[in-house]
């Protein structure tokens, strides 16, 4: 009787699981994912891809992380962060402009799509790591799959952080380049 008890509960849990709709992740990543500014001063554009395999995804909103915005940072958010032609720009309260809405609303997208391309501008030189992510239970963050549903649905996932890199001025490479060449000759 115990048996039949545990056979018939695995099987009611197993079938709920079933019913449930599962939910795939999404990989998003940086195409620059090691980019380069020429010289403090200099730009580069950095995209931002996301691949969404499973769902079909009506809305996304993301943070983005500049670990030492001393090197690099995006001088205006509001000019140079331009959200993918797939998607309306949706204004999110954090402030960073990193947000996109299925516009006009649909069943959503799958596949590859560019969400946002940023444009980076050298401050001084060295490197930054740039991370995007999304805080649990912020509804305006992370990736929608239905927002009619209550509480709305939303899709786990996996990002690749990327760099910027700030090259030094040709200028500065030339007097190193000869400091050198001043320490061989005093040798």
């Amino acid at each position: 009787m115990r048996c039949r008890k545990m056979t018939c509960t695995l099987l009611a849990v197993a079938a709920a699981l079933a019913a449930s709709p599962a939910w795939g992740a999404v990989t998003v990543w940086f195409d620059l994912q090691d980019s380069e500014i020429s010289a403090p001063g200099g730009t580069t554009s950095v995209e931002i891809w996301a691949n969404f395999a499973e769902e079909a995804i009506v809305g996304w909103g993301l943070d983005l992380n500049i670990d030492y915005p001393g090197i690099a940072h995006i001088a205006d958010y509001a000019t140079d962060v331009t959200i993918g032609p797939d998607w309306s720009a949706a204004t999110a309260p954090d402030g960073d402009y990193l947000a996109g809405l299925h516009y006009p609303p649909g069943p959503g997208y799958l596949g590859d799509h560019l969400l946002a391309t940023l444009e980076f501008t050298g401050v001084a030189e060295g490197m930054t790591p740039i991370a995007l992510s999304y805080t649990d239970g912020d509804l305006t963050e992370g990736f929608a799959v239905d927002p009619d549903y209550i509480p709305p649905i939303f899709d786990d996932a996996t990002f690749t952080p990327g760099t910027v890199t700030v090259l030094p001025e040709p200028g500065s490479l030339a007097l190193l380049a000869l400091g050198g060449l001043a320490l061989l000759r005093r040798r």
